[in-house]
C-alpha cells in the first residue's frame, strides 16, 4: 500500500509538472524561465547537502540525510524582510509545539553572521537582542563569508536548490526526505504539520517563486485566452471569475489598453475579494472619505470599513483577519489568529474585466460594482452597498497656543527618522518635523507591531462603541509637520490624552458619520 501511495504521489506531481510547463511556456515569464524553472519542487527528493554555517546548532547535525525521520521546515528570510522578522516567534511556537517530531532551521541566503549582526538593526531591534546568536532559539544557517558579487549568489549550493524573488519561503520535507510543500510562510501551520507527521496528503500552495507571475509575461494578453482557445475571437465587452489558480503568483493589472480590439482591461489574479472590492466604485467612495473627513489613525485598508451579518462566512470574502472592524463585523468560528493557505485559497479568485476604450473610469469602477455583487451572490447570496453609520470616534482638537509646530515648511517636510531620547531615567521618541498622519500611525502601531496601543484599538474594535479611529478636527492639515517628545511606552488612551494636553492638543470621543460597505442578505 505504501508503494502505491509513493508511486500515486509521483504520477500527481508529474501531472503538475507538465500543467506548469504548459503555463510557463504560455505566460512567457522571463525571471522564472531563467531562474524559477530550475527550483526543487513537490516530490523532489532533498538532496543531502552539508548545513555549512550554523549558530544554534542544538541537533548536533551537519547534514539533511542525519534529520531522516523527522519534519524539517527551512525558513529562509533576511534582515530587510518586515515579514520573516514577524514570522520567526511564530516558528519558534511551532517548535515547541512539536519538539522532536519536527526541526524548524532559520536560512539567510544572503547575509553573513558579521553583516547580520553590524547591519540588521531592525532585526536585532525587533527581536531585542544584540547579536542573531541571541535574537533566535532556533538553529540558524548563515553564509560562511559575505558575498562579493549576484554571480557568486547564483553558484551557491542554495541557489542551486532555489533562486527567489521573494520571502519569506518555506520548504517542508517529510520523514523519507521527500519535500511536500514549497512557498509562503502562510503555508506552514499547525494541521498541516501534523498531516506531513502523519503521512496524508497536503495542499502546497505556489508563491512568486514556484509559479511564473502573470503580470511579467512577454505577451501580455488577457487572463481569459490562457484559460481556454478562444484567441481566434477577441472579448471586447466582458467579465468573468475564476477560482483560485495554483499556476501563477497574485498580481494585478489594472489598465491594459489594446489598440486593436479598442479596448481596457482590468485583472486580478489570486486575488481576495474584498482586495478587489477596494478598486470598485464602493471602495474609492469608502478610501477616500480618509483623506475627506481627515482620519488620521486607521489600521488597516478597507477591512476596517465593512459590515457584515453575523452567519456571513467571513474568510470567503478576505484572509486579512487581523484587520477587520469586528465592531461591525458580526463574523462567526471562521475567523483564525493566523492565516494560512486554506484561508487564502478560500478567500481569493481571478477577476477580468474587458470594457471599450471609451469607457470612462467612473463607469469602469461602477460595473465592477455590479460584477463583484453577481460573484458575491452566487458565493454567499450576499450584495454590497454604501451604508452609512454613525460610530463613536477618538477627535483630534487644538486649544490655546501652539507648541507643536515645526518651524519647516509643509511642502518640505521629510518624516524624518524618530530617535530615541533619555532624559534621566525615562526613555523618550523624539519626533522632529513629522507629519501628524504618520505621528499617530507610528505612536500606535499596527496590530501586528506589538505595541501596547495598538492592541488596544485592536480590541476596541471587536468590542461594541469602542472608538478605534481618530479624525484630526484642528483645523491643520494632516500632513502638517509637528514637533513631539512622546514617552516610548505609553500604555493607555488616557495617557496618549494626557500628554497631548500638554502640547494643547484634546483627544476626545465624539459620534462622526461614516461611510461603510455592508455586505446584506440578497433578499434584503
Amino acid at each position: 500500500m505504501k508503494k502505491l501511495s509513493v508511486s500515486l504521489m509521483m504520477v500527481l506531481v508529474s501531472i503538475v509538472a507538465v500543467a506548469q510547463g504548459h503555463w510557463r511556456e504560455k505566460i512567457g515569464d522571463e525571471w522564472f524561465n531563467k531562474y524559477g524553472i530550475h527550483n526543487l519542487t513537490v516530490g523532489n527528493k532533498m538532496p543531502d547537502i552539508p548545513f555549512g554555517k550554523i549558530l544554534n546548532n542544538t541537533t548536533g547535525k551537519t547534514h539533511f540525510s542525519e534529520l531522516k525521520g523527522k519534519v524539517v521546515i527551512l525558513d529562509f528570510w533576511g534582515t530587510d524582510c518586515a515579514t520573516c522578522i514577524a514570522n520567526i516567534p511564530r516558528m519558534e511556537e511551532l517548535q515547541r509545539q512539536f519538539g522532536d517530531k519536527i526541526q524548524i532551521f532559520l536560512i539567510n541566503t544572503n547575509e553573513s553572521e558579521e553583516e547580520i549582526n553590524s547591519g540588521g538593526a531592525r532585526f536585532l531591534k525587533a527581536r531585542h537582542a544584540k547579536d542573531l546568536k541571541s535574537a533566535s532559539t532556533l538553529p540558524s544557517i548563515v553564509l560562511e563569508k559575505t558575498l562579493s558579487s549576484l554571480d557568486e549568489y547564483y553558484n551557491s549550493k542554495w541557489a542551486k536548490l532555489w533562486t527567489f524573488r521573494g520571502i519569506p519561503f518555506h520548504v517542508i520535507i517529510d520523514k523519507n526526505g521527500i519535500i511536500r510543500s514549497l512557498g509562503g510562510h502562510e503555508g506552514t501551520y499547525p494541521q498541516k504539520i501534523q498531516d506531513i507527521i502523519d503521512d496524508k496528503d497536503v495542499y502546497s500552495m505556489n508563491d512568486i517563486n514556484m509559479s511564473p507571475n502573470f503580470g511579467f509575461g512577454k505577451s501580455r494578453r488577457p487572463y481569459y485566452e490562457y484559460l481556454g482557445n478562444m484567441t481566434d475571437i477577441p472579448v471586447v465587452y466582458g467579465a468573468f471569475f475564476s477560482a483560485y489558480n495554483n499556476n501563477l503568483g497574485r498580481f494585478s493589472l489594472v489598465s491594459a489598453k489594446d489598440s486593436i480590439t479598442k479596448t481596457t482591461r482590468k485583472s486580478y489574479i489570486n486575488y481576495p475579494l474584498l482586495n478587489i472590492f477596494e478598486h470598485s466604485s464602493l471602495g474609492v467612495q469608502v478610501l477616500e472619505q480618509i483623506e475627506r473627513k481627515h482620519i488620521v489613525y486607521n489600521s488597516g485598508g478597507l477591512e476596517q470599513f465593512i459590515i457584515l451579518p453575523i452567519a456571513a462566512d467571513t474568510a470567503r470574502i478576505t484572509n486579512n483577519f487581523s484587520r477587520l472592524a469586528n465592531s461591525f463585523v458580526l463574523s462567526g468560528s471562521d475567523l483564525h489568529a493566523e492565516v494560512t493557505s486554506d484561508d487564502i485559497l478560500k478567500a481569493s479568485c481571478c477577476y477580468e474585466q474587458i470594457l471599450p476604450l471609451s469607457t470612462s473610469i467612473k463607469e469602469q469602477k461602477d460595473l465592477m460594482v455590479k460584477d463583484l455583487n453577481g460573484y458575491l451572490y452566487s458565493k454567499l447570496k450576499l450584495t454590497a452597498a454604501i451604508q452609512t453609520t454613525t460610530l463613536p470616534c477618538y477627535i483630534l482638537t487644538k486649544r490655546g497656543e501652539d507648541k507643536v509646530s515645526s518651524k519647516t515648511p509643509e511642502d518640505k517636510s521629510k518624516n524624518i527618522e524618530p530617535a530615541e531620547v533619555k532624559v534621566g531615567k525615562d526613555v523618550f521618541i523624539k519626533y522632529s518635523n513629522y507629519g501628524l498622519r504618520y505621528l499617530f500611525h507610528d505612536i500606535i502601531g499596527e496590530y501586528e507591531s506589538g505595541k501596547r496601543l495598538s492592541k488596544i484599538m485592536y480590541h476596541n474594535r471587536m468590542a461594541e462603541a469602542k472608538p478605534f479611529l481618530i479624525i484630526n478636527e484642528t483645523g491643520w492639515p494632516d500632513l502638517k509637520p509637528l514637533n513631539m517628545m512622546i514617552p516610548k511606552d505609553l500604555t493607555s488612551m488616557d495617557d496618549l490624552r494626557k500628554l497631548l494636553n500638554q502640547y494643547n492638543l484634546e483627544l476626545q470621543v465624539q459620534d462622526r458619520s461614516l461611510d461603510f460597505i455592508a455586505f446584506s442578505p440578497a433578499s434584503n
